[in-house]
């Protein structure tokens, strides 16, 4: 949680943020580093209302199957012996993540200690299904279905359990619980009150002379293909009104960077911004870039999906038809839902564009973001789902 910059971190805290002025009080038992930063934390501060009490933890790398296990294994132990000696005793409610991986496992252990206790579950990503999309783990192995059995059992003892799109919500529905399900999604990090619709001035600072600027900023990791992204961008080598920009990061990003030829005019490579200047970055682009491969659907849902939209710019998603992109793309006509069948439609629908179907676009999308997925939006239906579960604060 704060102050990292992990995503999921960054909606904890606002979340503790927004529950503390609802009238409720919030504490945080995060970790004491930081996932990229290499940074430590203080044990106890008071964060814009959020009562943090950190877990002092060593300083094990996550890279490594063993490293996040090693971690996963010290967390839990640590939050399971402050409940045992009292820190929930007076607790309404636990809100618990996916960061550690498997944390839903110390549910059961909760309710026993407290079998008064609420506990919400807000899934970002499943595992073990991402470690087995990344073929560190085979389904069929003992180890993978005894957890699988440990999960579900841990599933049923949750009072809500929080996803973040319809085909992740069908991968949970495998575990067979019939606990209360809700769809929270996580808004942008960045919303700006004003969609930039001439964005001449801001193209021209960050890409020249490009007409039509397609955007990817972001991780590019094991759940992204990278070769498809290539191969989409490649569609467009021969017209020299178009420019594709890669700002990213990750376990795919070198790669990517390395298959890159000396035809792959249209192009650009771009640093990470700072935070202060993301608004520009994105609003300056006409169009941004998601993608997810296939077998991490619904194991993982691109949050910058949120974060283009926020910013009033359509997407073309790279992904899965089934994906929860894929459906709020094609009933809120924010982009284009691009497989390998459809790819070369597609490109000819970006490359009829002209500045009043762009214009079009650009508003519908800021409108819909404001609609259904602001952080407004989404607190409000956090505070809602509470006071179903056990009343107002």
């Amino acid at each position: 949680m704060a102050p990292d910059d992990v995503v999921s971190a960054i909606h904890f805290h606002e979340l503790g943020k927004y529950l503390g002025k609802c009238g409720y009080r919030v504490e945080a038992w995060p970790c004491n580093r930081s996932r990229r930063q290499k940074r430590n934390f203080k044990s106890l501060e008071n964060l814009s209302g959020v009562e943090y009490r950190r877990v002092f933890r060593l300083g094990v790398s996550q890279d490594r199957v063993l490293g996040r296990l090693s971690n996963t294994f010290w967390m839990l132990s640590s939050w399971l012996y402050r409940a045992m000696t009292g820190r929930l005793k007076d607790t309404r409610f636990v809100i618990i993540g996916t960061d550690p991986i498997f944390s839903v496992l110390i549910v059961p252990l909760l309710k026993l200690i407290n079998k008064d206790l609420k506990i919400l579950y807000w899934s970002f990503d499943l595992h073990p299904e991402a470690s087995i999309a990344q073929g560190k783990f085979q389904e069929n192995s003992v180890f993978i279905r005894v957890l699988k059995r440990m999960i579900a059992l841990s599933l049923k003892k949750c009072d809500s359990i929080v996803h973040i799109g319809e085909c992740m919500h069908e991968r949970l529905k495998l575990y067979e619980t019939s606990t209360q399900y809700k769809e929270l999604v996580p808004w942008a990090i960045s919303e700006p009150n004003e969609i930039v619709l001439d964005n001449s001035h801001l193209k021209r600072k960050y890409f020249g002379e490009a007409e039509l600027v397609l955007f990817y900023s972001g991780n590019l990791g094991e759940a992204h293909d990278a070769q498809q992204l290539l191969d989409f961008a490649r569609m467009f080598n021969e017209d020299p009104r178009v420019l594709f920009a890669f700002s990213v990061r990750g376990s795919k990003a070198e790669l990517f960077k390395s298959n890159l030829s000396v035809e792959d005019r249209n192009i650009k490579l771009m640093e990470f911004c700072d935070r202060n200047e993301l608004n520009d970055r994105l609003s300056a682009a006409d169009i941004h870039i998601v993608s997810l491969n296939e077998t991490w659907n619904g194991i993982a849902i691109p949050s910058k999906f949120f974060g283009s939209i926020a910013t009033g710019r359509p997407v073309v998603f790279l992904g899965p038809e089934t994906s929860a992109i894929s459906k709020w793309i094609n009933q809120y006509g924010l982009g284009w839902s691009v497989q390998r069948e459809n790819i070369e439609t597609a490109a000819k629908s970006i490359n009829e564009l002209d500045v009043d179907a762009l214009n079009l676009l650009f508003k519908k999308c800021k409108n819909t973001y404001d609609q259904k997925f602001s952080k407004h939006t989404i607190l409000n239906g956090w505070s809602e789902l509470l006071n179903d579960i056990n009343g107002s604060p």
